[in-house]
């Protein structure tokens, strides 16, 4: 499958690393190594991120809605996230983050940062007001170092960014 950088693509500092908008039906493939990696560490997002996708409850494939890679030569896509329209009503206009996943292997390298930079830069271009996720407990210190604020008494949220 060919990753080249499209125009939905960004380039990171190192030219080592380039994040890219998946859109293949074949994107299953290019996670195959990050799924037994999450299940390794305790996560099941991507398990359910590819059966979704197979399904097609969730292809990341409406407007205002993608699905990001980062991509590193000679090892493929070592980090996912993506954004959907949120399907909740706790919080009209907010896009949502969903199953972002850096490979155990390449983190502390910024490319979590890097996924959500791209899903909240994608948020602003669909004139979202805000981004809401739902993450682990262990993942709280990262979104609120990006400018997310926890949220609490809401089942479908623990974390809110404005736009």
């Amino acid at each position: 499958m060919d990753l080249t950088p499209t125009h939905n693509s960004h380039e990171w500092p190192d030219q080592a690393v380039k994040i890219k908008t998946l859109d293949s039906c074949e994107f299953a493939q290019l996670l195959s190594h990050l799924v037994p990696d999450s299940v390794g560490q305790g996560f099941n997002m991507l398990e359910r991120l590819v059966l979704e996708y197979q399904s097609g409850v969730n292809r990341f494939d409406k407007p205002g809605e993608a699905l990001f890679g980062v991509y590193r030569p000679k090892a493929g896509i070592v980090a996912v996230g993506g954004l959907n329209l949120n399907p909740y009503p706790d919080d009209p206009g907010a896009g949502r983050v969903r199953r972002v996943y850096v490979h155990s292997s390449f983190r502390q390298q910024g490319l979590g940062r890097a996924i959500v930079e791209a899903i909240v830069a994608e948020a602003r271009r669909a004139h979202y007001v805000s981004l809401v996720l739902r993450a682990p407990k262990s993942a709280f210190r990262f979104y609120e170092s990006l400018g997310f604020e926890a949220v609490s008494g809401i089942d479908t949220m623990n974390h809110r960014l404005m736009l």
